[in-house]
């Protein structure tokens, strides 16, 4: 009798499984992930720099952490452009191919913003 209960109860985890699989799998089976830092020209890394990334017509953004760094997960797989805008930066946009359960990593270098042919600095520009 004891052994009918555990065949029954493996039986129906056995079942369970196959149902939940085909689930997980078609979720994970079209997305890869995209790990963004942002440095300045100086390789120093830029917080609070604001990232969008547009998926299918709506923008996902996010903020740079302390060290530089912000993440967009479970992105469709495919290409995309990534616009980084900070102030006192000249606002970039860099392109990016996501790939099917992939993490990808991207390094951007933002250059100080120029106004009126000076750099934000107000060093004259050099020939």
């Amino acid at each position: 009798m004891k052994k009918l209960i555990c065949g029954r109860r493996r039986a129906i985890l056995l079942a369970l499984c196959l149902l939940l699989l085909p689930a997980a799998l078609v979720a994970q089976e079209n997305t890869g992930n995209l790990e963004v830092l942002v440095i300045d020209a100086q390789d120093k890394p830029l917080p609070g720099v604001s990232l969008t990334v547009v998926v299918d017509g709506k923008p996902q953004v996010r903020e740079t952490d302390a060290g530089g760094q912000a993440s967009f997960n479970s992105l469709p797989a495919g290409d995309y452009s990534v616009e980084a805008s900070a102030e006192g930066f000249a606002t970039s946009k860099t392109p990016v191919v996501i790939t099917i359960a992939r993490n990808t990593d991207l390094k951007i270098v933002l250059q100080p913003a120029v106004s009126g042919g000076q750099p934000a600095s107000g060093m004259p520009r050099k020939s």
